[in-house]
């Protein structure tokens, strides 16, 4: 939990899969970005905004921030894309 360059790695990861998994790429990176040296934060950006975002609607986006604050808020022990979306949501 915190560890900026683990959850890097776990958005790479999910950056590589379809687009279903472009928000959770989406949401790790953006967590990694709130733990990185700035350096380190600008790089994971430039990949957010060239390989992720792009790919992303602005629905998906919502969807990915949603994940973020409910895994910020379990102090990183709710993180997984369980589908407990409403049925709005789907």
């Amino acid at each position: 939990a915190g560890d900026a360059k683990a959850m890097e790695m776990v958005g790479l990861q999910y950056g590589r899969l379809n687009k279903l998994h472009l928000e959770m790429s989406y949401m790790w990176l953006s967590l990694a970005m709130e733990n990185a040296n700035p350096r380190h934060k600008a790089e994971i950006n430039k990949y957010l905004d060239e390989h992720v975002i792009p790919k992303l609607g602005d629905f998906d986006i919502y969807r990915a921030e949603k994940k973020l604050r409910r895994c910020k808020e379990s102090n990183y022990t709710d993180c997984a894309d369980t589908g407990l979306l409403t049925s709005f949501e789907r």
